[in-house]
């Protein structure tokens, strides 16, 4: 049977799916919290047969990175990002309406034209949007130098309240990007491409300035400016930027209009508007008077005349509360739904649906067995062992009781029958079957040796039995275990340890960086890195014990080889430091931010120590702000801490990482490095041990 919504997803509720593209697929969805909390949002992931190919990942990640940094009332804002399962999602602004394709599309069949006034508006709406988006620094300071690249109607939405939004920034030109494009590369849709961008020239704003262009003219001129089926002829019309003058398809358009739309879609980008500030200026001319907030309400009246709520949405509201009225709310941030593996979600791509809802729930790492076979090992197999040791002792029952009545209606005298001339008469009892009571003394052989074989035969069944119940009591015992294997899964890491997931990060320090040691720090560029496990604490790895120090590098790796683990790599140190790359915390020059403070960890300027005790190891874990985003302590100060990794400049010299309480703030950065021989033994130079997660 088909699955029924809503679906668990970490801590959000999926009602049902909104959208599917190229690489990801895009869910209405609740976050629920506690007294009644909800609030409706829009959650993407990227498709399960694209969670292993670093291209669209690293796409998906650079989306969530520029996304973060738009906060603007036409741009659709990004709440959450994550990773759930090793699939990456974004919690975004769920907007209800339809996007501006479908509304041409609907307004073009039911009405006629879109009104000019509205169309002007729309215009008017993604052009503050992208005059933003152009213009928009990080924390006031660093351009993004943005470039959309996919300005196009299916990434405009429009809400029944008549709010014009745009999205999608996945294939965005930005100088925040980890992945880069490669050159010559086209990404986009052809019939909304300037004509630089179809040929694979460096862009700049101005690019979505043509798009706008398109945009524009289609809502006018109420037809699509590039319509032809053959590809290769419309991508020759997209890149001679063939446009035809839009005042001869609306004749009644005001020429001031149609020279602002035809000036958009010039071929060359300087005779363009310089700036979508240029566009909007323009375009207020031509409301006919009327405000914003008019056109939104005009335009919001229309939405909900031309797309109806949707039906499914109440029965799948019913469930929701009736979830939610059992106390059955979702699982916390981690939680495992991947259509994949459980095949818990309704998709249209031929996968199989038909999954209880109360079992899509499933532990956030995979535990070795396929989903769909651990439900079924656990559902199943304790049903079938169960069943088959109640038939055994059922059996069993039945089988002692014909035992005992056959023995209970031999007489007590059988043994003496024979040899004696004179038997006593037996004593039978009420119970004693019909066929055995014998008026004569001396028991009939015959009928002795017909019991003696029936008594025999259910003897050898009874001993038969019995080895059929070892047998499956030991089938049995195997299914436990196997439920018990299934119930808790081992741990990817030990409990002293924290397990730090794969993914893509920055390595090295930025070129920007003030403190930066650019002869032994390399320039952050994005590396990847399998997950892997790494000890909270220095060694011992004990809170509140001292560090291990004044130890020599081959003395460190051997201790750790004893606790069956090995040094971390100088990359494996770092991006525990750094943490995982979010939008809260990217490229972390400390493992609590980005400023430096002197009292966070035992640096040599610290003042939390007493002053005799200034310039010396406090015990792990003491600094309870010293911390990384994944509870990682110490990783800033207190000791320097051996890696694995060989230095460049000593074929006998080993990175150590992290600075020391004897070295000051900037040695104590993520990204700082000092090379130490192997024979280097001092007293504030320890060590941590990392695994790899099982």
């Amino acid at each position: 049977m088909p699955y029924r919504y809503p679906v668990k997803f970490g801590k959000y509720l999926l009602t049902r799916r909104i959208a599917v593209g190229g690489m990801a697929e895009v869910f209405k969805g609740k976050l629920v919290g506690i007294k009644g909390f909800e609030k409706t949002v829009a959650v993407k992931r990227i498709l399960p047969e694209f969670n292993e190919d670093e291209e669209f990942v690293q796409m998906f990640v650079d989306e969530a990175r520029i996304s973060s940094n738009l906060h603007h009332a036409n741009i659709i804002q990004v709440f959450d990002f994550g990773e759930i399962d090793d699939s990456y999602y974004m919690a975004m602004e769920f907007i209800d309406g339809p996007n501006l394709k479908n509304l041409l599309q609907r307004t073009l069949k039911d009405k006629g034209r879109l009104p000019r006034e509205l169309a002007v508006y729309i215009v008017m709406q993604i052009a503050r949007a992208l005059d933003y988006a152009h213009q928009v620094r990080i924390d006031g300071n660093e351009v993004l130098n943005l470039v959309h690249r996919d300005v196009s109607p299916q990434n405009i939405l429009v809400s029944r309240s008549g709010e014009v939004k745009i999205t999608d920034f996945g294939i965005a030109k930005s100088a925040i990007k980890l992945s880069r494009t490669q050159p010559g590369k086209i990404q986009g849709k052809f019939s909304y491409m300037s004509p630089e961008q179809a040929a694979g020239q460096p862009l700049n704003h101005r690019s979505d300035i043509f798009s706008l262009g398109i945009i524009a003219f289609e809502l006018l001129a109420g037809i699509k400016l590039y319509a032809l089926e053959d590809t290769v002829k419309r991508y020759r019309q997209v890149r001679e930027a063939r446009v035809p003058r839009l005042g001869t398809l609306v004749p009644s358009l005001p020429a001031q209009l149609e020279s602002l739309v035809m000036q958009m879609l010039s071929k060359d980008p300087s005779d363009r508007p310089q700036t979508c500030g240029e566009v909007i200026e323009q375009l207020s001319e031509f409301l006919n008077g009327k405000s914003s907030e008019q056109l939104a309400v005009e335009l919001g009246q229309m939405i909900q005349d031309l797309f109806p709520p949707e039906k499914s949405d109440s029965g799948v509201g019913r469930r929701v509360e009736a979830m939610l009225s059992g106390g059955e709310l979702p699982g916390e941030p981690g939680t495992a739904v991947r259509d994949d593996r459980i095949k818990g979600l309704e998709m249209d791509r031929g996968w199989s649906t038909a999954v209880p809802r109360s079992e899509v729930t499933q532990p956030a790492r995979s535990t070795g067995f396929s989903s769909m076979r651990t439900i079924t090992f656990a559902v199943v197999m304790p049903i079938l062992a169960a069943a088959a040791y109640a038939f055994y002792l059922d059996r069993k029952e039945q089988r002692v009781k014909e035992v005992t009545r056959v023995e209970e209606a031999i007489p007590t005298t059988t043994a003496t029958a024979e040899s004696s001339s004179t038997p006593p008469p037996p004593t039978l009892s009420a119970s004693t079957p019909t066929s055995f009571q014998k008026t004569d003394v001396a028991l009939d052989k015959r009928k002795q040796r017909e019991v003696d074989t029936r008594l025999q035969q259910l003897e050898d069944e009874v001993v038969e039995a019995k080895k059929e119940a070892a047998v499956a009591e030991q089938k049995l015992a195997k299914v436990e275990k196997g439920l018990d294997r299934v119930a808790a899964p081992k741990p990817p890491c030990p409990e002293d340890m924290v397990l730090i997931s794969a993914g893509t990060f920055l390595f090295g320090s930025d070129a920007t960086d003030q403190d930066r040691n650019h002869l032994v720090e390399p320039e952050a560029s994005a590396i990847p890195i399998q997950r892997f496990c790494v000890d909270k604490y220095e060694f011992p790895n004990r809170k509140s014990a001292p560090p291990k120090t004044t130890v020599k590098w081959a003395e460190a790796q051997a201790l750790c080889t004893k606790e069956g683990k090995r040094l971390c790599t100088q990359e494996e140190w770092e991006r525990s430091c750094k943490g995982p790359n979010t939008s809260k915390r990217l490229n972390h020059k400390y493992p609590y931010g980005n400023l430096w403070d002197p009292n966070k960890c035992n640096t040599e300027t610290s003042t939390e120590l007493t002053t005799d005790e200034e310039g010396k190891a406090a015990p792990s874990g003491k600094f309870s702000a010293c911390m990384s985003a994944e509870q990682v302590f110490d990783l800033s100060g207190n000791v320097d801490e051996w890696t694995a990794s060989r230095g460049r400049f000593n074929n006998d010299s080993r990175v150590s990482r992290g600075g020391s309480s004897k070295r000051p703030g900037w040695a104590s950065r993520c990204t700082s490095i000092r090379e130490l021989r192997e024979t280097t033994a001092e007293p504030d130079v320890g060590f941590r041990c990392c695994k790899d997660a099982s």
